[in-house]
């Protein structure tokens, strides 16, 4: 019976390894380039080999509204080492509609409309706001809550007392494992329009 069970754990750990192998290898073959994303805006951004960190966003989610500050504060604090991307799923936006968001909002982050929905499907973003980053080999390292404000829509904190966003950049940076990968995100649902 004790050899049975560590054949079994044995067994598991082999399949874990492998699926988590298998997922990480995907994203090998990501390129920003290889989404036909409209950019909004005129400015430039470099599609270098840095971690890229997407936030998926809609302008008339309230919670994105809310978090633009935050946003705006991370692409300053980690434009210069991370690829930032502010990314409009679906066809429900016109350029025009994100350029006053991106107006009304103080938004510096480069916006990108995703009309296909070709790159939220890849990275299987769900509601808006969520963020997924890449490490510069681009393996996933986190996905989904930029932080604890929300506990469940309609169920706001004062404030958040933990940051996953930051400190997944923070420790990814810093070449760290990254402690958290994965918090389910609370938002507005996306839809394929």
């Amino acid at each position: 019976m004790f050899l049975v069970r560590i054949l079994l754990i044995i067994l598991f750990l082999f399949i874990a390894r492998s699926v988590s192998s298998q997922v990480d290898s995907s994203f090998l073959k990501f390129r920003v380039a290889d989404f036909n994303l409209q950019k909004v805006q005129d400015d430039q951004i470099k599609m270098d080999n840095r971690s890229s960190l997407f936030v998926f966003l809609s302008p008339e989610c309230p919670l994105c509204k809310g978090y633009m500050k935050l946003f705006d504060s991370i692409y300053n604090q980690y434009k210069e080492h991370v690829n930032i991307y502010g990314v409009f799923p679906g066809k429900a936006y016109s350029t025009s509609d994100i350029q006053s968001f991106a107006s009304e909002y103080s938004v510096h982050i480069p916006l990108y409309i995703d009309s296909a929905m070709s790159l939220t499907h890849y990275l299987n973003a769900a509601v808006t706001p969520e963020a997924v980053l890449l490490n510069d080999k681009n393996e996933l390292v986190y996905k989904g809550a930029i932080d604890n404000l929300l506990e469940g829509l309609g169920k706001r904190k004062i404030k958040a007392t933990a940051f996953y966003l930051q400190d997944a950049l923070e420790q990814s940076l810093n070449n760290k494992t990254v402690v958290i990968k994965s918090i389910k995100a609370v938002g507005c649902k996306i839809n394929e329009y």
